[in-house]
């Protein structure tokens, strides 16, 4: 996946399971919601 520029990105995911814990990752590194990512 490749954002260009300053363009908002929205990430979602839909589980069968319930109590998932889902953990996003940018380069390796967790990322959450407060997060401001940077190339």
């Amino acid at each position: 996946l490749t954002i260009y520029g300053d363009e908002p990105l929205e990430l979602s995911r839909q589980l069968s399971k319930s109590n998932v814990r889902v953990v996003w990752l940018k380069n390796e590194i967790p990322i959450d919601d407060k997060s401001q990512m940077k190339k």
